[in-house]
């Protein structure tokens, strides 16, 4: 891995360390909210409005540094195509899990399901 590799795994790690200290951040401040109803969404004040904005957007943000950046290192990390493709093999199940845990959110959110 070159110095520049090794610079970028580094910066990528710090971008998504910091999405997920500010999610954790939201996600307390959240607490006493949820679980939420689409009554109490809709009777939520202001100041709770932007707090769920900002929730969303942090959850957001951190799914894509992991998607658009962290995914690359692993490729960078790897080196080796045959390292990679091993890496990609074992976190097989994790990915599916992760996939399985998004379709039974909106599964269970979307009409006519």
């Amino acid at each position: 891995m070159s110095p520049e590799e090794a610079a970028l795994a580094r910066q990528a790690l710090r971008s998504a360390e910091g999405c997920a200290r500010r999610l954790t951040r939201s996600q307390g401040k959240l607490a006493a909210q949820f679980p939420l109803s689409p009554a109490r969404v809709t009777a939520l004040p202001p100041d709770a409005e932007d707090d769920l904005d900002a929730f969303l957007k942090r959850y957001e943000q951190l799914v894509n540094t992991i998607q658009d950046e962290l995914f690359k290192v692993v490729a960078i990390v790897g080196g080796r195509q045959a390292g990679n493709l091993n890496a990609a093999y074992e976190a097989v199940s994790d990915l599916l899990a992760a996939h399985e845990g998004v379709r039974r959110y909106l599964e269970r959110r979307l009409p006519g399901s």
